[in-house]
């Protein structure tokens, strides 16, 4: 008599959990800036993590217009500056911000 035996189903955290490590991320990033009370969004593009942390000023700048009309429809920024990244000091005065952080 032949036994068949059931394949057992295996998933990965990942498919069981798939915003776990976003939630991480912002997490991360809230902890590295409590008390900021204004933060520079380097290459914010159109959907930034920042926009989801609750901060007192949030600035993008972004070399990208298409981006910039993205971000400017979802609200995800204060402000937004359009500019190329190897020339910020030509933007912004010296310790404009709190803080300065380059996600991609």
């Amino acid at each position: 008599m032949k036994i068949k035996m059931r394949s057992r189903v295996t998933r990965s955290s990942m498919e069981i959990f798939p915003n776990i490590p976003v939630m991480l991320f912002q997490n991360s990033l809230r902890e590295q800036l409590i008390g900021c009370k204004s933060v520079l969004d380097i290459g914010c593009g159109d959907n930034s993590p920042l926009s989801f942390i609750d901060l007192p000023y949030v600035e993008g700048f972004d070399g990208y217009r298409p981006a910039i009309k993205k971000a400017l429809k979802r609200k995800t920024h204060d402000k937004i500056t359009y500019g190329n990244v190897t020339k910020l000091s030509h933007s912004f005065k010296s310790k404009s911000f709190a803080k300065g952080i380059p996600l991609e």
